[in-house]
């Protein structure tokens, strides 16, 4: 049952409740829509930095003397900082033919980026695989974790 207020209206319970919670509510949204980066729900916090390499494509078919070119790409998500350079260097087996060895790129970046372009060449037929030894990877911030991935090779004729 309603009771009186002290202005003499009658309020219900369900109202009286989302009256407070609307009051509750309403300065962090106001918040939110005047300082949208100044508010977040969601953090960061538990997440350490990191850089992934990997090239592209990732898969490739071809043919054994043929050359071919792969891109060095490289992505590195923070909001507070920016790798200033990168090198790294490229694993291959015997049967494969690469023009670099390794991949320099010293232009200051942040997301994902193309650090670089190599030129490769199967010498036999065969499946091979060709990549980034993490260990090898050299930025100038500390505590920079390194994921890398490789690229897949199909030779036949």
């Amino acid at each position: 049952m309603a009771k009186p207020s002290a202005l003499g209206l009658k309020i219900s319970g369900t109202v009286l409740v989302s009256l407070v919670f609307a009051a509750a509510i309403l300065p962090v949204m106001l918040a939110g829509v005047l300082n949208p980066q100044g508010l977040s729900l969601i953090t960061r916090a538990d997440e350490a930095d990191e850089i992934r390499i990997w090239f592209e494509p990732a898969e490739v078919v071809t043919k054994p003397g043929v050359k071919f070119k792969l891109d060095v790409m490289a992505d590195f998500e923070s909001e507070t900082q920016i790798i200033p350079a990168i090198s790294a260097i490229i694993q291959h087996g015997s049967d494969l033919s690469i023009n670099l060895e390794k991949v320099v790129y010293d232009t200051p970046f942040r997301g994902v980026t193309k650090i670089g372009t190599i030129e490769v060449k199967a010498e036999s037929e065969g499946k091979f695989e060709l990549g980034i030894d993490p260990n090898s990877v050299a930025v100038s911030l500390p505590d920079i974790g390194v994921v890398s991935a490789k690229t897949l090779i199909t030779s036949k004729r």
